[in-house]
Order: C-alpha cells, then structure tokens, then sequence
C-alpha cells in the first residue's frame, strides 16, 4: 500500500531555515521575553511557564 500525502502535509520542497541560523536564534532569543513582547502573560507551573494560546480563545494555558 502507498500512501500518497497532498495539501498541508506534502512539504519536501518546502523552505527551511538551515540549522545552524536556528541553534542561533535560539541562544539569541529568550522566548520568553519574546512572548511576553507579545502581550501573551506567562505564569509558573512548576519549573515551567505557561500561557494561554494566541492562536485561540482560550481559557486555560496550556504547555
């Protein structure tokens, strides 16, 4: 059987950011502050932070 992916799932030429520009932006950018500069409030949750998605109108945040 061949399974034949098309639409948002078919990406193999899709655009990549190459790896080394990503392990750069990493180390450069606290996402944090860049969620936080987004105007997404971050709270506590053990030893992570969590928020509510941007994305949705949600209620609880999520990890």
């Amino acid at each position: 059987m061949k399974i034949v992916l098309t639409g948002f799932w078919r990406t193999p030429e899709m655009a990549r950011i190459p790896d080394e520009q990503l392990d750069r932006l990493k180390q450069e950018i606290s996402v944090q502050r860049l969620a936080e500069g987004m105007g997404i409030s971050l709270k506590r949750h053990g030893a992570d932070l969590i928020g509510l998605c941007p994305f949705h109108d949600d209620l609880n945040p999520a990890w």
